[in-house]
């Protein structure tokens, strides 16, 4: 049976490719792509259903980069599958040392360019502070699934 691999703030080029070689490995943009997807005009209902048929139409394992935003994101893509009878086996997170790290890049810009950003000052740490909590929602969303949540 096939794997189905998504991740969540988890670039491609991000990944050591190596690891997934028996993979078909795709940024959801590639995806969104092949199905001529409009930022614009389509919807986000419409970008996990093109991710969803992406999925579908694969004979090979898969692993797509950034399929969702959010907990109701993973939960919508695997309710799609699970028409087909496919599910979700695995879904990476970024680690603490990473999200950290992000952090601390991002007080570090601010802090050398913020007379050129419109931020208020504490911005940078509610974003990170609302990436945690969506993290923590996605790890209890799918806590008594049969998808693995791996943070890497």
């Amino acid at each position: 049976m096939r794997e189905v691999y998504l991740t969540f703030k988890i670039e491609k080029k991000d990944l050591i490719i190596t690891n997934f070689a028996e993979f078909d490995v795709f940024d959801s943009w590639e995806v969104l792509d092949k199905f001529s997807y409009d930022l614009i005009t389509d919807s986000n209902e419409t970008r996990l259903n093109y991710i969803s048929k992406q999925i579908e139409k694969s004979n090979s394992n898969i692993l797509i980069c950034n399929a969702g935003y959010n907990l109701e994101d993973f939960e919508r893509i695997a309710q799609n599958l699970e028409i087909q009878k496919i599910r979700i086996n695995k879904i990476f997170l970024p680690n603490q040392i990473k999200r950290d790290k992000i952090l601390a890049e991002g007080i570090e810009l601010y802090n050398n360019h913020n007379r050129w950003f419109d931020f208020y000052p504490g911005q940078i740490e509610d974003i990170h502070n609302d990436s945690e909590e969506r993290i923590k929602n996605i790890k209890i969303g799918f806590e008594n699934t049969h998808t693995e949540i791996i943070e890497i």
